[in-house]
């Protein structure tokens, strides 16, 4: 499948727990249920740093409907689009990054 700039879903590395750690970076989750979401502090999730965080979606509950299991989780998208920027992995920023905006580019707006 093709994300619509050449580049193959396949062919893009997951995003890794480690990563986020490194970058600080929070884990953005939210449950499909009753659309509440949160920002986690990767460093509080248990898991080694290896662990691609698409398998975190059984370990949260929500806390405001209690549904346990069945979140989204990702990274949250602008300070992962910056971190990506910043270290030149532009291969893996996802499409719908061109309208975010440079760390910069805020304070000037």
């Amino acid at each position: 499948m093709s994300r619509g700039d050449g580049a193959e879903m396949e062919d893009i590395p997951p995003v890794r727990l480690g990563e986020l750690r490194k970058a600080s970076v929070p884990l953005s989750v939210s449950c499909p249920l009753c659309g509440h979401r949160a920002a986690v502090d990767p460093i509080r999730v248990r898991g080694p740093d290896s662990l691609d965080i698409k398998e975190l979606t059984g370990r949260f509950r929500c806390q405001k409907c209690l549904r346990h299991g069945g979140m989204s989780v990702s990274a949250e998208t602008k300070p992962w689009v910056w971190h990506l920027r910043r270290t030149r992995q532009f291969f893996r920023i996802p499409a719908m990054a061109r309208m975010i905006r440079d760390e910069g580019d805020d304070e000037q707006a």
